[in-house]
């Protein structure tokens, strides 16, 4: 967060001195920054639809039971904290005899 601060600071700096310059220079630097953020966005994975950690212990869990170390009991994005009220409702449910 520190650094996305500095780093909106610094081109606020920048900014009005990039638009003084050559307005060819100044059009590709303002146009070409929005498509290297949006293609370096492209690496971030996908999260939608999978349960995120609530914990170091579930991240440690998640790298634990990754493919690469054969554990393939659990897969990776159905890995979810117990401590949260919503997993252990949802344990106590499963647990209950029908």
């Amino acid at each position: 967060m520190g650094v996305s601060s500095m780093l909106a600071r610094i081109g606020g700096v920048l900014a009005p001195m990039i638009n003084l310059s050559n307005s060819t220079v100044s059009t590709a630097i303002f146009g070409l920054a929005p498509l290297l953020g949006a293609a370096l966005a492209l690496g971030l994975p996908e999260t939608a639809n999978k349960p995120l950690p609530d914990t170091i212990q579930d991240i440690q869990e998640a790298e634990r039971l990754t493919p690469e170390n054969n554990d393939r009991n659990v897969p990776v994005d159905t890995i979810q904290s117990a401590n949260t009220p919503e997993a252990q409702e949802l344990q106590r449910l499963t647990n209950k005899s029908p």
